[in-house]
């Protein structure tokens, strides 16, 4: 008979804290609204000067050449956050307050709220949002009701983006988004539902996410080792746009004949799921791309988003590659690169291996980004590119040194040999492959990996 014993409750604030130290939060079913997650999310950064409210600046008793130190007690940041600031509807004239019967007023009412238990209120629209959940389901079962779009009382795509992102969440927590007929009641096509499976606000793949694909299964018989687990990247020389728009015939003709080729040996080849890059994958590319098997997740690496995928323990991300590249001040490419370090975070703590793909060439991507990849276990970087390659990625052997003496608690200038383990010097390097049709293996238990082309000869 095994006891049971409580969890006290600072043993709950310790779990609380490693996981903000680590990054590793993840959204629970009640957190509905992304407003909500993202104030969350800004408030638990690990590095308390990027916390929102920091709000760093000079200090007031100090020269302009001092170190900068957040301003106390400016919150203006905070409140201005988009959680706070939408239906501002009613407001309250502080100026006719009296202070004294306001404050015993108040003493009052928190005295009272003490004896009384606590208890938590759904409000109208927490209600609306699971009850428009249950409809999407049942929808989704009535073969009577059209497709959306029609403008019915059914029609999902009448509803704001904010409001229609807090259904799918509810749906997700539920299990119930991973089927495909829910899924459709929310995206205007069966393309985009084939290839649209990406939401933008969790920044994950519908049907692959952590909670789904991030722990081990339990259906593998005992004493036998899982297979290994099969990507397929795929990618075409109609997938660049200088190349499609000045192409032949004779070569566009030939180049949608390959993509055919490669199309029918995906199907056969039955892989945990495909990943489509290029840059510009116009409407006819889109058409064949739709003719793979609807049991095989499509992914889509084409610049327009970033997010990551979860099969069995092993994490896969897609970069936005040309945006990586320029590495201007755009707002939403310093929200890419802290998406970024975020995720190595939670490799580097987790010791599990991560594949990168992008859009565009691989060897175009910057140093730094590379070196960062190269350090958190990334095993290759794939892309498109107009010729196949297949390099390998190093860091400069002093700097990988003095970044593993470093780790080893070791002063780098006074060591001057020391070993170093396989897994460990492996870090400083990362394969970079282009190629039109890619077979990636992976060992779900050893984490052996392999590359392979595969592209049919046409």
């Amino acid at each position: 008979m095994k006891a049971v014993f409580p969890i006290p409750s600072y043993f709950c604030h310790l779990m609380s804290r490693q996981r903000i130290e680590r990054g590793n939060l993840y959204r629970s079913m009640a957190i509905t609204d992304d407003d909500a997650w993202d104030l969350i999310k800004k408030l638990c950064k690990v590095n308390p000067c990027e916390r929102l409210g920091a709000n760093l600046q000079p200090s007031v008793s100090s020269d302009p050449s001092s170190p900068l130190l957040p301003a106390p007690g400016n919150l203006s940041e905070i409140k201005t956050h988009p959680f706070f600031t939408r239906g501002q509807e009613v407001s309250i004239d502080c100026r006719n307050i009296n202070a004294t019967n306001f404050a015993g007023e108040l003493k009052m009412n928190i005295g009272s709220l003490h004896k009384q238990p606590a208890l938590r209120v759904p409000t109208l629209k927490d209600l609306c949002i699971r009850a428009c959940a249950e409809m999407a389901h049942k929808d989704s079962l009535n073969l009577e009701i059209s497709d959306p779009g029609n403008g019915s009382s059914h029609d999902f795509l009448r509803l704001p983006h904010s409001d229609k992102s807090r259904i799918m969440h509810v749906l997700d927590k539920l299990n119930l988004l991973t089927e495909p007929r829910v899924l459709r009641r929310f995206l205007a096509s069966k393309q985009e539902a084939r290839m649209g499976r990406v939401r933008a606000g969790t920044h994950d793949f519908i049907g692959h996410t952590f909670r789904e694909e991030g722990k081990p299964k339990d259906h593998e018989p005992e004493g036998q080792d899982p297979a290994p687990i099969i990507f397929v990247h795929l990618t075409n020389h109609l997938f660049i746009e200088e190349i499609n728009q000045n192409c032949s015939d004779e070569d566009r003709d030939t180049n949608i004949a390959l993509l055919k080729d490669c199309i029918r040996a995906v199907n056969k080849l039955r892989p945990k799921f495909v990943v489509v890059s290029g840059s510009y994958i116009d409407a006819v590319s889109k058409k064949w791309l739709g003719k793979i098997s609807e049991t095989i997740p499509v992914a889509m690496c084409d610049g327009r988003q970033y997010y990551n995928i979860w099969s069995w323990c092993n994490e896969v991300l897609i970069f936005m590659g040309s945006a990586l590249s320029k590495l201007s001040d755009i707002e939403e490419e310093k929200h890419q690169i802290d998406w970024i370090d975020g995720e190595l975070q939670q490799i580097k703590t987790s010791r599990r291996n991560v594949m990168v793909f992008v859009e565009n060439d691989p060897r175009t991507l910057p140093v730094p980004i590379l070196r960062k990849l190269a350090k958190n276990r990334t095993k290759c970087v794939l892309g498109c590119a107009p010729e196949k390659f297949r390099t390998t990625h190093k860091m400069r052997e002093e700097q990988l040194t003095k970044q593993m003496l470093t780790k080893s608690g070791c002063n780098p200038d006074e060591s001057s040999s020391d070993e170093v383990s396989d897994d460990e010097s492996s870090r400083g390097k990362i394969l970079l492959v282009s190629g039109v049709l890619t077979k990636l293996s992976l060992e779900a238990k050893y984490g052996k990996w392999s590359v392979e082309d595969i592209t049919p000869k046409h």
